[in-house]
C-alpha cells in the first residue's frame, strides 16, 4: 500500500520535462519583458539608498538588508559589462521572473496529482503569467529594492511547505524532510532579506508539528529531532549575513545608516526596535480595509473573484490545502490592516497575493476541466481565452511601469545640488529627497564638495561621530547625549554658519525662526539660512532643469489608496512617487509666493500662482489659493480675484472665510446686490464669522 502510495506521488511528481516548459514560458519572456522596461538611473522610493548600500557594500537602514546588498553586488561583479544601474536591477528582474516560474510550478505540483498533467500545466502557466504581470510585481522588476527578492524566497519556502504536506498521498519520508530542511533554510535567508518573513512563522509552525504526526508518528522524539535540526539551520541561515553589517561599515562606504560597529547599536538596528516602537507607524484606522480590497482588485482583477471560487472549491477537495493557504495568508494581512503609514502595498500585496495563488490554481483547473467536460470549449481554447485575459492588465500596467527614459528622481536630486554654491551644507530629510541624493553622490559621485547631513539622524551621538569623521571641516557636538533633532539642529547650525552656507530642503517648521536663532529663506524648494532676512530672492534659484522637456506627460500611478481620478477637484491626488519632481517644484513656487506676501510684494507673488497652474491647471489647495486672492486684491485685480473664490467655493462650499471674502470683491466691482447674498451667506454659515476674521459689522 505505502510503495503504491508513493508510486502515485512519483507519477505526479515525474514530468520534469513539462516544469521546464512551464519555467521557459513564464520565465524567459518575463525577463525579457521586465529587461525592456527597464530605466537607466536612480527611481523613486528607496532604490537610491540600495543602489548607494550595493555600489560600495554599505549599510542601508533598518534592517540592513546585507543578503540582498551581497547578492546585488556579486550580480553586478558578474555583469560587469552592464552599467552599474542596469545590472542591479537585473537582479530584481531575475528574482521576479523566479518569483513566478515557482508560482507556476507550485501550482502544477499541487495540481498534478488529482488532475490532469495538460490542465495542472495551464493553470500553473495561467497563474505564473499573472503572478508576472501584476502592477506591485513588475513595478518592483524594474527597481533596485528587496521586494521581489522577498518574493522569491516566499514563494520557495511556500512550495517546500505546501507540496509535501498538501498531498493527499504522502510522499516517502526522506523526500519530505529534505522538504522541511530546505523551507527551514529558505526562511532563515528570507528573514535575512526582509524582518517581514517572519510573518511566516505560524505556518512554519504548523508544517512542523504536522511533518512530525505525519511522517514520525511511531517516531515522535526522532521526528521532533529533525525539526530542532531544520530549525537550526534556518536560525543559522538568518543569522550569518548580519555578521557582514559590521564588516560593512569598516570599510568607509558611502552610506551607513546605524551604528552597527557597537553590540547595543547592532541589535538596535538589526531587530528595528526604534522603526517597530513608533505609534505613528501601526494601529488600526477604519478605512484601511477597504483601501486594501480596492488596491487588490484594481492589480489582480478577475483573479480576485477566481481566488473565492477556489477557496471554495478547496474547502470541499482540498481543506488543507485550504488551512495552509489563508494561514500562509492572514498574517500579512492583518499587519497591512495595522500598518498606518502605508506606502508598503508593493510588499504585503505581492506576497499575500502569492500566498494566495494555489487557490487561484485550483479554480482555474476546476473551470477548464468543467469546460472541457460539458464541451463548451476545448482545454486548449480555455488556455488562449484565459491569457488572453491577460492582456488588459499587461497594456494597463505597462505605461506605470516603463522605465526607458524615466530619469525624474535624477531630475529631482540635481535640482537640489546643481544651484548649491561650493562647500555648501545641505540638511536633508524624507525618503525622496535622501534617497536620490545618496545615489547622485554615492554612486555618481555627482556634486561631491555639497556635505549631505541627514536631519532625522543628527540627534543620535553615533551620527554625530561618524559625521565628524567624515567631514572633519564641519564642527559636530561630540557628546553622547541623544537629543531631539530639532534641537541637534540648532547646535550644529550656530556651530558652523558663520563658516558655511547652510541649506535645508525645504521650510522646516519644527526648528524655531527669528528672532531667536536664524532666518529660513527660501531658495527653490530649498531655504538657505540666514542671520539677517535680504529681502529679495535670487529668482535664478527657481531654474529647474529636466533632461525630458515631456516629463509632466508620463503617466503616474498612485500607491495605496490613492486613485488615479479623471478630470476634476480630486486630480491633485496623483501627487504621488512618480511625480515628486511636480511637488517639488509646486512647492518652490508657493515659497516664493508667500515669501513675497510676507514682504509686500504681491506682483512677485503672482508670478508664483502663474507658473504653478503652468505645471498643474487641476490645482487646487484652498490656502494657497486664498493667498492667491490676497495677492490679486492687493494688485487690484478684483474679477481675477472672483474666479478664484468660486473656485474656492467650488472645492469647499461650506467655508465661510470665501464668502466673506467674496462679498468684499462683487462690492469693489459694484455689485452691490450679490455682495449682500454673498455675505448672509457668510452669516448664515457661521454667525461669529466677522469677528473670527477681525472685521467690523
Amino acid at each position: 500500500m505505502r510503495a503504491q502510495a508513493q508510486g502515485c506521488y512519483k507519477q505526479a511528481m515525474n514530468p520534469r520535462r513539462d516544469k521546464l516548459l512551464i519555467a521557459l514560458s513564464v520565465g524567459l519572456p518575463a525577463l525579457v519583458l521586465y529587461q525592456l522596461t527597464c530605466g537607466d538611473t536612480v527611481f523613486w522610493q528607496d532604490s537610491g539608498v540600495f543602489l548607494a548600500a550595493v555600489h560600495d557594500l554599505g549599510v542601508a537602514y533598518q534592517p540592513g538588508f546585507p543578503l540582498y546588498v551581497l547578492l546585488a553586488k556579486l550580480c553586478t561583479l558578474l555583469l560587469f559589462f552592464v552599467p552599474f544601474v542596469r545590472a542591479v536591477t537585473a537582479f530584481s528582474s531575475l528574482c521576479a521572473a523566479g518569483a513566478a516560474v515557482i508560482c507556476a510550478i507550485t501550482v502544477y505540483d499541487l495540481l498534478a496529482e488529482k488532475s490532469s498533467r495538460s490542465v495542472a500545466a495551464a493553470a500553473g502557466l495561467i497563474v505564473g503569467w499573472h503572478a508576472a504581470l501584476g502592477y506591485s510585481m513588475w513595478y518592483q522588476a524594474n527597481n533596485a529594492e528587496v521586494y521581489t527578492f522577498h518574493a522569491l524566497l516566499w514563494c520557495a519556502t511556500l512550495y517546500f511547505v505546501l507540496v509535501p504536506l498538501a498531498y493527499a498521498k504522502s510522499p516517502e519520508r526522506a523526500r519530505a524532510k529534505n522538504s522541511l530542511i530546505a523551507a527551514c533554510a529558505l526562511f532563515g535567508l528570507g528573514l535575512a532579506n526582509h524582518p517581514s518573513m517572519f510573518l511566516l512563522a505560524p505556518l512554519m509552525l504548523v508544517a512542523a508539528i504536522v511533518f512530525v504526526l505525519r511522517f514520525y508518528r511511531d517516531q515522535t522524539r526522532r521526528g521532533v529531532r529533525t525539526v530542532l535540526i531544520a530549525s537550526g539551520i534556518g536560525l543559522l541561515c538568518a543569522a550569518l549575513p548580519y555578521v557582514a553589517l559590521p564588516l560593512f561599515a569598516m570599510g568607509d562606504p558611502y552610506l551607513v545608516m546605524g551604528d552597527v560597529t557597537s553590540w547595543g547599536g547592532f541589535i538596535e538596528h538589526v531587530t528595528m526596535s526604534t522603526f517597530v516602537g513608533k505609534e505613528a507607524n501601526f494601529g488600526y484606522a477604519p478605512q484601511r480595509p477597504g483601501y486594501l480590497l480596492t488596491e487588490l482588485w484594481w492589480q489582480y482583477r478577475w483573479s480576485v473573484g477566481l481566488l473565492g471560487l477556489g477557496a471554495l472549491i478547496a474547502a470541499f477537495k482540498s481543506t488543507r490545502l485550504l488551512l495552509l493557504c489563508l494561514l500562509a495568508a492572514l498574517p500579512l494581512t492583518v499587519v497591512d490592516l495595522l500598518y498606518i503609514k502605508g506606502g508598503e502595498w508593493d510588499m504585503w500585496l505581492i506576497a499575500t497575493w502569492i500566498s494566495l495563488a494555489p487557490l487561484l490554481g485550483l479554480a482555474i483547473a476546476s473551470l477548464i476541466g468543467w469546460a472541457a467536460r460539458w464541451r463548451l470549449l476545448s482545454a486548449a481554447l480555455c488556455v488562449v481565452v484565459a491569457l488572453g485575459a491577460l492582456l488588459p492588465q499587461a497594456l494597463e500596467n505597462f505605461p506605470y511601469v516603463d522605465r526607458r527614459g524615466n530619469y525624474d528622481a535624477r531630475d529631482f536630486a540635481m535640482n537640489h545640488l546643481h544651484k548649491l554654491p561650493r562647500g555648501a551644507v545641505l540638511i536633508a530629510k524624507g525618503d525622496p529627497v535622501c534617497s536620490t541624493l545618496s545615489y547622485l553622490q554615492g554612486v555618481e559621485h555627482v556634486r561631491s564638495d555639497v556635505k549631505l547631513i541627514w536631519y532625522p539622524m543628527l540627534g543620535k551621538p553615533w551620527y554625530r561621530r561618524w559625521a565628524a569623521k567624515r567631514f572633519p571641516e564641519l564642527r559636530f557636538s561630540l557628546s553622547n547625549t541623544l537629543m531631539p533633532q530639532q534641537r541637534a539642529a540648532q547646535v550644529f547650525i550656530a556651530d558652523n554658519l558663520p563658516r558655511r552656507r547652510i541649506f535645508l530642503n525645504q521650510i522646516y517648521t519644527d526648528l524655531p525662526g527669528p528672532p531667536q536663532f536664524f532666518y529660513q529663506v527660501p531658495s527653490g524648494t530649498l531655504a538657505e539660512i540666514r542671520r539677517t532676512d535680504p529681502q529679495t530672492l535670487d529668482r535664478a534659484m527657481w531654474d529647474y532643469r529636466h533632461s525630458d522637456p515631456l516629463w509632466l506627460d508620463r503617466p503616474a500611478r498612485p500607491h495605496g489608496h490613492r486613485r488615479r481620478v479623471k478630470d476634476g477637484v480630486n486630480q491633485s491626488l496623483r501627487l504621488t512617487y512618480e511625480h515628486d519632481m511636480l511637488m517639488f517644484e509646486i512647492q518652490g513656487w508657493l515659497d516664493w509666493s508667500r515669501y513675497n506676501m510676507a514682504h509686500q510684494m504681491p506682483q512677485l507673488a503672482i508670478e508664483g500662482y502663474q507658473r504653478i497652474f503652468e505645471l498643474a491647471p487641476w490645482f487646487n489647495d484652498i490656502n494657497a489659493l486664498n493667498m492667491f486672492v490676497m495677492a490679486f486684491y492687493n494688485t487690484g485685480r478684483y474679477e481675477r480675484c472672483r474666479e478664484i473664490l468660486e473656485q474656492i467655493i467650488e472645492l469647499d462650499p461650506s467655508w465661510p472665510p470665501a464668502y466673506v471674502t467674496l462679498s468684499e470683491v462683487q462690492r469693489k466691482l459694484g455689485r452691490i446686490e450679490q455682495s449682500r447674498r454673498s455675505l448672509d451667506h457668510a452669516l448664515a454659515l457661521d454667525p461669529q464669522i466677522l469677528q473670527r476674521m477681525g472685521i467690523e459689522p
